[in-house]
C-alpha cells in the first residue's frame, strides 16, 4: 500500500536565508510522496529565487497580505491527503513527519497530529540582536502551525487562517481548532526547530502580536458566546 501524500505549505516574506533550510528539511523527511508549495507574500529579498532553486518546489507569489493570507493561498492548491505547514524560518528534525504519519495509521481516528518545538537563537545575529532574546530549554508542547500535520476534513472543520498583518492569525487558528471537536495527539519523537531571530523579536513586533493575540482571544469569546446564544 503505497504511502499517503503530504502538502507542505511554507509562507514565506523577506525569510530568504533562512528558506532553503526549511525546504532541505522537508525533503529530508524519510516519506515518499511530498508537495512543497512556497507562497512568497510579496518578498523584496530573494525568497522567491531561492524556492525556484531547489527541484520540486511549488512557487505561488501573491502582494504582501500577511501570513495567514499566504496560508490560505497553499492550502487552497494543496493535492495530498494530508496538510503540512512550516514557516520558512523553521525547519523540521529528520523524522518528523514520518512520526506523524505513524500516529495516524495507529489511531484512523485523529484529525490532528502535533509536533514538539525546540528554540533556538539563530547564529547569524550581532550581540546586539541576541540580547533579551532567550530559547526555552529542552522540548516543549505547542498548537504552532508549523508543528501540525492534519486531514482534509480537519482542514475544512476548523477553518482557514485569519486575514490581515498582526491579526494573531497563529493564536487564533489554536483557538478554533480547540472549538471543534477533533481528535488531536502530539506524536513521540515529532521535532521542530524554532527560530529566533531579529525580526520575530523587535519591540515593534513584539507589540503588533500583542494586539494581534487580543484580537484573536476577542474573536473566539464572540464565537463561543454566538454558538451558546443558537444553543449549540
Amino acid at each position: 500500500m503505497s504511502e499517503p501524500r503530504v502538502s507542505v505549505i511554507i509562507p514565506c516574506y523577506n525569510n530568504g536565508r533562512y528558506l532553503g533550510a526549511a525546504i532541505e528539511s522537508v525533503f529530508s523527511q524519510d516519506v515518499s510522496s511530498v508537495e512543497v508549495i512556497v507562497v512568497d507574500d510579496g518578498s523584496t529579498d530573494d525568497s522567491a529565487t531561492v524556492a525556484v532553486s531547489y527541484e520540486g518546489v511549488l512557487l505561488v507569489g501573491q502582494e504582501n497580505q500577511g501570513v495567514g493570507v499566504a496560508r490560505n493561498q497553499g492550502l487552497a492548491i494543496a493535492t495530498g491527503t494530508y496538510l503540512a505547514l512550516l514557516d520558512a524560518d523553521d525547519w523540521w528534525a529528520a523524522g518528523k513527519l514520518a512520526a506523524q504519519l505513524a500516529a495516524f495509521e495507529l489511531d484512523p481516528s485523529l484529525d490532528l497530529v502535533f509536533a514538539e518545538i525546540q528554540e533556538f537563537i539563530s547564529d547569524d545575529l550581532t550581540d546586539e540582536q541576541r540580547e533579551g532574546l532567550t530559547a526555552r530549554p529542552g522540548r516543549h508542547q505547542a498548537m504552532l502551525p508549523s508543528t501540525v500535520l492534519m486531514t482534509r476534513a480537519a482542514h475544512q472543520s476548523i477553518g482557514g487562517f485569519a486575514d490581515g498583518k498582526g491579526s494573531g492569525e497563529a493564536l487564533d487558528w489554536a483557538l478554533r481548532v480547540g472549538e471543534v471537536d477533533l481528535n488531536t495527539a502530539v506524536a513521540s519523537g515529532a521535532l521542530v526547530h524554532r527560530r529566533l531571530h531579529a525580526s520575530n523579536s523587535g519591540r515593534e513586533m513584539r507589540d503588533t502580536q500583542r494586539n494581534g493575540y487580543l484580537a484573536a482571544v476577542k474573536r473566539s469569546l464572540d464565537r463561543r458566546r454566538r454558538a451558546e446564544g443558537s444553543g449549540r
